[in-house]
């Protein structure tokens, strides 16, 4: 597990990380996958959870642990974080001025999100032996069923947007300031391995408009790798999350293993030329540490994500994510049965079940 040669800089990704409810500051990944990622030039990752001092948790998903808990990030040499997801806002402003000034004091630096909407499409500048590089944080809209209150505005904090217009832009802006430039955007539906062809084409246009790479965060899953564009890395770090009212009261737990699988993208850059061959897996073990899944069963993985949706029609990836919808709904009511769970069965029979007709006739997040 080398990283590329011949390369002027040589960078790492992670995806969603969330550190909520793990509280003891210790490492959460083995010395190898440690070694790794202090080896490379640059590292980046998804921060999908807040900090805040004196928290009370709420009895919603809200994802937030104590400041303390970045010093676990700065630990692992992550030097930059996307904030472009949709839990940036679980605890208000207050979360959001927290997480950055915490960030700050650990010397990391973040993107896609900040008090304003001018403030979250700011890109992180960042000079590496010799070259610069711009970093981008986005959120892709229209793979959320409420956006409005994720989403930066003029007078409003929040998530910055991707659009056609926007991605023109930072290419106006940066691309002559910059030798490579980054956009990590949050997107997908969760738990879903393909990806849709709205993230298919919006990622071709960032590639062809001058954006170097692209990394994929939000379904919680690896997703397909195609001209150095990672549609999903997957989770790298997800501490369970206690819910009473949800799939029995554990989210992300070890009975989940394709939430637990994810990768580590590895890109080499020179003279304006991208490699991005170099993919390790990983997996986070019952004892909640990352450590490289053995070679005989990343393989099978790797698969699976090489260009194997390149060879699919419209109709294969809307038929396919309908498919997984139906699917993923059945697997949570079996699950909520399974556990005699009656008020989230009812739920999900109600709610779940209107929530299923529409994407059948007509899901927004298709594309």
């Amino acid at each position: 597990m080398v990283y590329n040669e011949g390369f002027d800089l040589n960078i790492c990704a992670v995806g969603d990380i969330s550190l909520a409810y793990y509280s003891n500051n210790n490492a959460i990944c083995d010395d190898d996958v440690s070694k790794y990622l202090h080896n490379a030039d640059l590292v980046l990752a998804n921060m999908e959870y807040v900090v805040k001092d004196n928290y009370i948790r709420s009895e919603e998903i809200c994802l937030v642990e104590s400041p303390s808990s970045v010093k676990t990030l700065k630990d692992l040499g992550i030097e930059v974080v996307s904030l472009a997801n949709n839990h940036i806002v679980d605890y208000g402003t207050e979360g959001l001025l927290c997480t950055k000034n915490t960030l700050e004091k650990y010397g990391i630096k973040y993107c896609g999100a900040g008090i304003n909407e001018d403030e979250a499409r700011k890109p992180v500048i960042i000079y590496k032996r010799g070259k610069t590089v711009a970093i981008f944080g986005r959120i892709l809209d229209e793979c959320f069923e409420e956006a409005a209150p994720i989403v930066a505005r003029r007078d409003k904090f929040g998530a910055a947007k991707l659009t056609y217009e926007d991605i023109d832009e930072c290419v106006r802006d940066y691309r002559s300031k910059a030798d490579y430039m980054i956009m990590f955007v949050h997107w997908g539906m969760q738990l879903m391995n393909n990806h849709s062809n709205k993230m298919e084409r919006v990622g071709e246009y960032l590639r062809k408009s001058g954006f170097d790479i692209v990394f994929g965060s939000h379904a919680h899953v690896i997703q397909g790798v195609s001209d150095a564009i990672y549609y999903g890395l997957g989770n790298f770090y997800f501490h369970p999350i206690p819910h009473n009212q949800f799939l029995g009261g554990l989210l992300y737990g070890p009975r989940y293993k394709r939430n637990r699988i994810s990768e580590i993208a590895v890109v080499g850059l020179k003279d304006g030329k991208v490699g991005f061959s170099s993919l390790q897996m990983i997996y986070q073990d019952v004892d909640e540490i990352v450590k490289f899944l053995p070679n005989k069963y990343a393989s099978k993985y790797v698969k699976n994500i090489f260009g194997k949706w390149s060879k699919f029609s419209l109709a294969y990836y809307q038929y396919e994510w309908r498919c997984r919808s139906v699917g993923l709904w059945l697997h949570n009511i079996l699950v909520a049965v399974e556990s005699y769970n009656t008020r989230t069965l009812l739920f999900l029979l109600t709610k779940g079940f209107v929530k299923l007709l529409i994407q059948i006739v007509n899901p927004k997040t298709l594309g």
